[in-house]
């Protein structure tokens, strides 16, 4: 077969006189992670999403994130494209997880963790969301210190391991924040559910 380099400059030359070749862009987001590339490919997996209908945008979305974790306008454009239900949230989660465990300082992560928490509580995974919690509200967040304590009440236990936040919470200008802090500040998060009680599994 052709030696690498030949083909990076037959997908260049095909992209200089087509840009939008779907089948080149892919080709050349798969020939960057051949070469241990990844925030290349995650960039032309992007490229490809931007050029596509939002099925295909999804699948390279996917693909740009297995590749770069972290990459946040990946993250962005899939978020956009998910719909704001529990079905969602759940595609998302592993997403979510993969960049903050990437990024876990990035400017997104806040966001992200928040997102997260909102998931999870609804999902009844209170030990997951009061994990992610627990490390807002150790940065000094007091709406998120507020949540953690309902979880973990919710959880039968208190939530001692949290540094103390102050009273009046630092402002946040990630989106999602009011969606969920806020509200989850000023009600009981949802009960844990119990072994053997009612709904459980026979």
């Amino acid at each position: 077969g052709a030696a690498p380099v030949q083909v990076k400059a037959l997908l260049d030359a095909a992209l200089n006189h087509q840009p939008d070749h779907a089948l080149a862009l892919e080709q050349l987001a798969r020939w960057f992670s051949t070469q241990n590339q990844p925030t290349q490919a995650a960039d032309t997996y992007l490229k490809l999403a931007r050029r596509s209908a939002p099925a295909a945008a999804s699948t390279a979305l996917e693909a740009a994130l297995a590749q770069a974790p972290g990459h946040e306008q990946a993250l962005d454009a899939l978020e956009a494209l998910s719909t704001d239900s529990d079905e969602g949230d759940a595609r998302m989660l592993p997403f979510w997880t993969a960049f903050v465990e990437a990024a876990p300082d990035g400017p997104g992560s806040r966001t992200r963790r928040i997102k997260m928490v909102n998931a999870l509580t609804r999902n009844g995974r209170l030990e997951d969301a009061a994990r992610h919690c627990r490390v807002l509200a150790n940065t000094g967040d007091g709406e998120a210190q507020r949540v953690l304590e309902k979880l973990e009440r919710s959880l039968g236990r208190g939530s001692a391991g949290a540094t103390k936040a102050p009273s009046a919470s630092t402002p946040d200008t990630g989106s999602g924040r009011s969606a969920f802090l806020d509200q989850m500040a000023g009600r009981d998060a949802p009960e844990a559910p119990q072994a053997g009680g009612p709904g459980s599994a026979a």
